[in-house]
C-alpha cells in the first residue's frame, strides 16, 4: 500500500504540465509594452517587467558574490583570474533606471531574429542588461 501512495505521489507532479518562455513568448509580451511607453497595463507587462527584474537580480547578486570570493581569496590568489572571468562575463551591476532602455533593447534586437524566438530568452535578456549595467 505504501509503495502505491508513494508512487502516486510522485507521478501527479510529472502529469501536471509545466511552462517554459522562450524567446517568441517574452518578446510578444514585451513588445506592446514597450510600445506604450512603458505604461503597465496588463498582466503580459508585469511578466515582462518580472522576467527582466529576475534576471536582473540573479546577475547583481553573481556579481556582488564574485566580488566578496576576490576580496577573500586574494588578487594574488590564482583563483582570482577565474573568478573575475565569470563576474565580467554573468555579473550584472544593480540596475537603476535601466530596466526599460534593456526592454527596449531586447525588443528591437529579437525581432530582427525570428529563428531565436524558439530558444530560451535567458541569453538575450542577460545581454541587453549587460549593455547597460556590466558588473565592474
Amino acid at each position: 500500500m505504501r509503495v502505491l501512495i508513494l508512487t502516486l505521489i510522485l507521478l501527479v507532479p510529472l502529469s501536471s504540465s509545466s511552462f517554459a518562455m522562450n524567446a517568441g513568448d517574452l518578446y510578444k509580451y514585451c513588445k506592446p509594452f514597450a510600445d506604450r511607453a512603458f505604461n503597465a497595463e496588463k498582466n503580459d507587462d508585469l511578466l515582462c517587467l518580472m522576467y527582466f527584474r529576475g534576471v536582473a537580480d540573479s546577475g547583481f547578486n553573481l556579481c556582488s558574490k564574485m566580488k566578496s570570493a576576490i576580496s577573500t581569496v586574494g588578487e594574488e590568489s590564482p583563483l582570482a583570474p577565474g573568478l573575475r572571468a565569470v563576474q565580467d562575463f554573468e555579473g550584472l551591476a544593480k540596475q537603476g533606471d535601466n530596466m526599460h532602455p534593456a526592454i527596449q533593447s531586447f525588443v528591437n534586437e529579437i525581432s530582427t531574429k525570428p529563428e531565436k524566438w524558439g530558444f530560451l530568452p535567458i541569453q538575450y535578456v542577460h545581454s541587453a542588461l549587460k549593455k547597460l549595467s556590466p558588473c565592474k
